[in-house]
């Protein structure tokens, strides 16, 4: 029985890649959320309605991350996560190039629903490049609280379990 739960420990470790999340309290927006160890983050002055940003740090020369995390908070308020989520994807068919969704649904986070889906897009930048996003959307305290993975496609797969573990961390005071 010992040898199953040392498997499953270090199974959930590698599928996760093994990241530790430290606790990222923001005072003033009323949430917290796991930042992954080593990651950098901060806030974006030119978006006003992401109050968190934190993104993977380069390893060496040859390394070019492009995995990140955003907070999105928008103060007006809807019905619920359901009318939020029916906005969010709206707004991202219309305005991200090649917009398609991949899979959706539900989850209860820290006692909160959630609507989340994963969508892949057209990179703006690197326009042969296609951006894979998993996102998660609730309403709480009359706010629109939007959490954004994003990743290149090709590499969904390999941090899915961090960006749920992510997700899973957060909660709103």
């Amino acid at each position: 029985m010992k040898y199953l739960l040392l498997f499953i420990t270090l199974l959930i470790c590698t599928s996760a890649k093994c990241q530790t999340l430290y606790p990222y309290k923001d005072t003033v927006n009323h949430f917290n959320i796991g930042v992954p160890a080593q990651w950098h983050y901060g806030i974006l002055k030119q978006f006003p309605t992401i109050k968190l940003f934190a993104y993977r740090v380069y390893l060496d020369s040859a390394d070019k991350p492009h995995e990140n995390f955003n907070v999105n908070i928008i103060d007006i308020p809807v019905a619920g996560p359901e009318a939020a989520y029916d906005t969010l994807i709206a707004s991202l068919s219309r305005s991200a190039k090649d917009f398609r969704l991949i899979k959706q649904g539900d989850a209860e986070i820290n006692g909160m629903a959630f609507k989340w889906c994963i969508e892949s897009h057209k990179n703006i930048e690197e326009p042969d490049k296609e951006m894979c996003d998993y996102v998660y959307v609730t309403v709480a305290n009359e706010k629109t609280y939007i959490l954004t993975f994003v990743v290149f496609s090709k590499y969904f797969d390999q941090y899915r379990s961090l960006f749920e573990k992510i997700a899973y961390s957060f909660s709103v005071q």
